[in-house]
């Protein structure tokens, strides 16, 4: 439930401890465009927390946190966010 930020050095600089309310939340998944973008963070409760560069909290990805699907992996490009399920299924959200 904590993403830390190292230094070239492997000295932490940050860190983001995932939660929704007073509860931590396992990330499953972190996910880039590049290395200067935003990055999507995957956690358990099939919620896609969105950070900026500044490590801060700028949205939520919500449209699946009800559901009973298993999502298996997920991959950021330059303008779709593709979630990938197990069983089998491609989801493409547009961003």
């Amino acid at each position: 439930s904590k993403m830390l930020f190292l230094n070239n050095d492997f000295e932490v600089y940050d860190e983001v401890i995932l939660k929704e309310g007073v509860s931590e939340i396992d990330i499953l998944g972190i996910g880039r465009k590049d290395n200067f973008s935003e990055f999507y963070v995957l956690g358990a409760n099939n919620i896609i927390y969105v950070y900026n560069t500044n490590n801060n909290l700028i949205s939520k990805i919500e449209d699946l946190k009800n559901s009973t699907l298993v999502i298996d992996d997920f991959e950021v490009s330059e303008d779709r966010l593709q979630v990938l399920f197990n069983p089998m299924i491609l989801l493409i959200i547009d961003h």
